[in-house]
Parts: C-alpha cells; sequence; structure tokens
C-alpha cells in the first residue's frame, strides 16, 4: 500500500521550486504555529500550506482548496484533538 502512496519527490524539485522553498522557510522560520489539533484554524499554517501550493508546487486554487479539505480532515479527527474540543473553522 505504501507503494502506491502519492508522496513528493524533493530530488525531483526544478531549481526554482527549491529557491522558492528556501524562501519560503525563511519567511516561515520564525513563526509561531498553533497546537497542531488547530491546524484547521492557524493562520500561520494555512498561510504556509498555502505559499507551499501555490508558489513552490505551482499549483492552482483547487489545491488550495485540497489542502484545505485535509487540515480540516485531520482537524476533525479524534486521534489528532484527543480529549480536546476540535478546533474548526
Amino acid at each position: 500500500m505504501l507503494e502506491t502512496m502519492t508522496t513528493l519527490d524533493v530530488r525531483k524539485l526544478q531549481p526554482w521550486q527549491l529557491e522558492e522553498a528556501e524562501a519560503i522557510w525563511r519567511e516561515f522560520k520564525g513563526g509561531e504555529f498553533q497546537p497542531f489539533y488547530k491546524c484547521a484554524v492557524d493562520p500561520v499554517r494555512i498561510a504556509l500550506d498555502e505559499r507551499l501550493v501555490r508558489d513552490m508546487l505551482g499549483l492552482g486554487e483547487d489545491a488550495v482548496a485540497s489542502v484545505a479539505r485535509l487540515r480540516l480532515l485531520l482537524a476533525s479527527e479524534p486521534s489528532i484533538y484527543g480529549g480536546k474540543k476540535p478546533a474548526l473553522p
């Protein structure tokens, strides 16, 4: 099953993508992220995801919306939020 999982092969990124990845890292390296169970509402995490999808990967709004949906699904997962109240938009 793992062999069929879609993943990002960073060895195949173009030089401009690696430069963009470094710029994004520099921008967000000091950012204060909320706990992971709040990933669906964390403005820093949302901005990071959007920059990676749009600027590094060069994908469009459909991909941004898909990543937002994944954050929502993660935040809705009991194993992520544990005994806390889920933090959902």
